[in-house]
């Protein structure tokens, strides 16, 4: 998503304006982290990924992909560290504005 300025738009208004990008035949690495359904609070529940190409020209945040060959290598994580921002302006924002059909969109729509 491209850099936001004040005011921020809410997410699923901001990802409207999203660039989308096709490749074929690229080499690459996804790097990414798996959310379970009983942390959707935190996060948006299922797969979250990010891909970089070999030649580092290409990348950004994996809406859907087809892979010929991989290499998957896994590390299981058993603990989350959340930082907080300590402002006035994040104590104050409502954050319970997006309901879960939204967040669904900001993160790529997987229910289609």
């Amino acid at each position: 998503m491209p850099k936001q300025s004040k005011p921020y738009p809410p997410a699923v208004e901001a990802v409207t304006h999203q660039p989308v990008f096709e490749w074929k035949k690229i080499t690459g690495t996804l790097v990414g982290y798996w959310f379970p359904d009983y942390m959707d609070k935190l996060n948006v529940p299922g797969y979250h990924l990010h891909f970089i190409s070999a030649d580092k020209q290409q990348g950004g945040h994996l809406l859907d992909c087809r892979l010929s060959t991989a290499t998957i290598d896994l590390d299981w994580i058993d603990s989350v560290k959340l930082l907080i921002p300590q402002n006035a302006e994040f104590q104050q924002a409502n954050l319970t504005i997006y309901s879960k059909t939204d967040l669904e969109k900001v993160e790529g729509d997987k229910h289609q």
